[in-house]
């Protein structure tokens, strides 16, 4: 299921333009990192000033929000987070904002997948996000990517 809510998302950016790197434990499993994820995590080429644009999408893909009042958490955070209502997937959408999230995207490798590309974030830039996220999974994360990846 969360493959094809994956590729449901790709799709519907795609198809408005939105560029994008796919980032957290998917973009680790890309990476060569065995461990259970069950989210989605995507850092958009977009900052937060349209998320008009960006909340007709996430109405298009019938995704409900996790939070009361969306905009204005995504105002203070620059995320947005959002779930698949059949799955319970979570989505987090990251609107960027700095030149090192706008290069990630641009760095991004397209993987295929079930005929559709998907952008995941480089190596070298899963483990910035990794190390700036901090988190004892994400630690785990930044070593096995580094042993796989010899970046």
């Amino acid at each position: 299921m969360l493959q094809k809510i994956l590729i449901n998302v790709v799709k519907e950016l795609d198809k408005n333009k939105i560029p994008y790197a796919i980032i957290g434990g998917q973009a680790s499993l890309m990476h060569g990192v065995v461990r259970f994820t069950q989210d989605i995590d995507i850092v958009l080429g977009i900052a937060i000033d349209e998320i008009n644009k960006f909340q007709k999408l996430i109405s298009k893909l019938n995704f409900e929000y996790l939070v009361e009042n969306p905009e204005d958490f995504a105002k203070l955070t620059r995320v947005m987070p959002v779930y698949e209502k059949e799955s319970n997937i979570k989505i987090d959408f990251i609107f960027s904002f700095t030149d090192f999230e706008r290069n990630a995207i641009e760095n991004s490798i397209i993987k295929e997948f079930r005929n559709t590309q998907i952008h995941f974030c480089s190596a070298e830039d899963l483990i910035i996000f990794k190390i700036f996220a901090g988190r004892e999974l994400d630690i785990f994360d930044v070593k096995n990517i580094f042993l796989r990846s010899r970046c």
